[in-house]
């Protein structure tokens, strides 16, 4: 597949043309066109749809009003109303549990104002959650045509004047390392052109507080000892323990469904006039302006915390809206219980054992880790044994690379040129005059994106300039050490950078990582969970990693190794996105110590041939599961 597909948007004149296909996938634009063909990539910020007249086309959700699969939306809330509204909740946050199935979910309520012809969504939000749970909202408020968000202070507050009027704030913040959480500033994007902040500035708050003789929420006594009780579960630690995580969802996330209950008791009457109700009234305020002045049949979304939506549905219901149903969302999840039974490890076992068999001597040495994105791994065989990298450590040395020039990424490469200029820099002094020469060349005054684009799959460039971006990389970074010391603080131990790529193995030792520590990495970029980079970067990321779209619809995202001095290593590792199940993780390690009886180009054809077999098998069986 050619992977410079291409992208179109909203306005572009190739859209009007597009014809029916066999596939019946449908992309609903905003503009009423509707295109149809087959969908082969749906993610939070865009659609890929394949076309018979005008192929690949990417579709960003901004302009998307629903994707459709047989006639039904993906989305909980689709375009039609739902036959049945149901009762309304009375909350719109709740901890549910069914056996293991337990998590923290917030509601969205749909109501429908009919002279305006228009819908309007109350999109309840917690603080901090799972990545993937702001990218549905986010997708889903894309949709929209117009997003009246939650922003007290509107740019004049402090982070410390937030949190004191925002108790369950400062609460989940303080939480969201022990959770391993993200944070939602951190995770949604806000500048859209038809998203709107709809709050109240702060002294505005704070005046309302004051004449309703009301404390600040940190200065009332049962927030107070509620934070103190929740932050005293979470003072245990084991931050990095997955386990000790769930628990700790479990124990605190009940606590957090509650706050609507603690907030409704008369003692609270005050804080919640000024904190939920003033805040209110000024966000119908603005929908009843864009009723009664706006085009007719739009979809426009409030988005605010979770607490404030009951209250937002009585002053729905007032203004003679219609209730139209409501749709939850997993915020917090509990991760399935690991499967640990030998009959589950059996066909993996057999798998790799059969690999080495084949290869025909005692010298095949391998390290593999498999399994869904989240969770636990379903397979592994000795995935905490460092072993020599190759290039497959350079998808960790992405995603340091984008997340420090996230807000710069198509800009020429700060530092770059100080490390071309240098005859003696340790980037490039390895290197042959003639070759470093032809180097400076094609990567003077590109871009970290064109970096990761040379660094990744080499695209356009020869093996030099392919590994002299990493080298690059590296130097930015703060050389092998300070690489080594930012993957160790973002992904935990398991891999050592300890020289630049073509360097002598033998001087300074080889750049380590283990299967673990690759599955680490690769299930953050599939799963989202990368805190502190936003999500629009962590795509970025995954594009660099794309490779091609399997026949099934997979889409295959892959970084591989591959070392012929001793010791010999071959090695893949990547994540199958799938159509319908989660991503797929895998990291596969095969070593030799040296070529042993057989000549090196022999035993360099028989590492890769086995390596590339007991992928291939590893990945079949896996797929199996599920």
């Amino acid at each position: 597949m050619d992977r410079f597909t291409q992208r179109v948007v909203l306005g572009i004149a190739v859209l009007a043309g597009a014809s029916s296909v066999a596939a019946q996938d449908r992309v609903v634009l905003k503009s009423s066109r509707v295109l149809t063909g087959t969908v082969v990539r749906d993610t939070r910020s865009e659609v890929e749809l394949v076309d018979d007249e005008i192929g690949h086309v990417h579709v960003p959700w901004t302009v998307i009003r629903a994707v459709e699969r047989e006639g039904e939306s993906l989305d909980t809330l689709g375009l039609p109303a739902p036959a049945a509204p149901g009762e309304r909740p009375n909350t719109y946050v709740r901890w549910v549990r069914d056996g293991d199935d337990q998590g923290l979910e917030t509601g969205t309520a749909r109501w429908h104002h009919a002279d305006s012809d228009t819908t309007v969504f109350l999109v309840g939000v917690v603080h901090i959650a799972d990545r993937p749970y702001f990218g549905q909202l986010q997708r889903f408020l894309d949709s929209c045509d117009l997003v009246l968000f939650e922003g007290v202070g509107r740019g004049a507050a402090t982070d410390e004047d937030l949190a004191r009027l925002d108790t369950m704030m400062q609460m989940q913040l303080s939480l969201r390392g022990a959770l391993g959480l993200d944070f939602q500033k951190d995770c949604v994007e806000y500048d859209r052109s038809f998203w709107r902040n709809s709050d109240v500035p702060i002294d505005e708050v704070l005046a309302e507080l004051e004449s309703r003789g009301a404390s600040l929420p940190t200065d009332n006594p049962l927030l107070a000892g509620l934070t103190k009780m929740v932050l005293g579960i979470a003072a245990s630690g084991g931050e990095r323990d997955p386990t000790y995580r769930d628990s700790l969802k479990s124990r605190v996330g009940p606590i957090l469904a509650k706050a609507d209950e603690i907030m409704s008791r008369p003692a609270m009457s005050g804080m919640r006039g000024a904190i939920l109700e003033h805040r209110n009234a000024h966000v119908v305020t603005d929908l009843e302006r864009e009723f009664a002045g706006g085009p007719r049949g739009r979809r426009i979304a409030v988005f605010y915390g979770a607490g404030h939506l009951p209250d937002l549905d009585d002053r729905l219901e007032a203004l003679g809206l219609r209730f139209e149903g409501a749709a939850w969302h997993r915020a917090w999840d509990i991760a399935p219980k690991p499967i640990r039974s030998r009959d589950a490890r059996a066909p993996f076992d057999a798998i790799v054992r059969e690999a080495i068999d084949a290869h025909g001597d005692d010298g095949l040495e391998v390290s593999a880790w498999i399994g869904p994105a989240s969770g636990m791994p379903w397979f592994t065989r000795d995935a905490g044994d460092v072993r020599a990298a190759a290039s497959a450590i350079k998808t960790a040395y992405l995603v340091e690379l984008f997340a420090a020039f996230e807000d710069s990424l198509d800009e020429p490469l700060a530092g770059l040129d100080a490390i071309l200029d240098d005859p003696d820099h340790p980037a490039l002094v390895h290197f042959e005059p003639e070759v470093r020469a032809a180097v400076v060349q094609k990567m003077r005054g590109v871009s970290a994106r064109r970096v990761a684009q040379m660094m990744i799959h080499g695209i356009g460039v020869d093996n030099a300039t392919y590994n002299a971006a990493a080298n690059v990389t590296t130097a930015v970074l703060g050389g092998p050490e300070g690489l080594t010391e930012r993957l160790t603080a973002r992904f935990g131990p398991g891999a050592a950078v300890r020289r630049y790529m073509l360097a002598r193995r033998d001087v300074t030792g080889d750049n380590e990582v283990s299967a673990e520590f690759l599955a680490r990495v690769l299930s953050a970029v599939a799963s989202g969970h990368l805190p502190g980079i936003r999500a629009r970067t962590i795509e970025a990321i995954r594009d660099q990693l794309f490779l091609e779209i399997h026949a099934e619809g997979s889409r295959h995202l892959s970084k591989t190794g591959a070392l012929d001095t001793d010791p010999m290593t071959r090695i893949s590792s990547g994540i199958l996105v799938r159509p319908d199940a989660e991503p797929l993780v895998y990291a596969v390690m095969c070593q030799r110590a040296d070529p042993g009886s057989r000549s090196r180009e022999d035993a360099v054809s028989a590492l890769e041939a086995s390596e590339a077999a007991l992928t291939r098998a590893l990945l079949d069986a896996a797929s199996g599961r599920r």
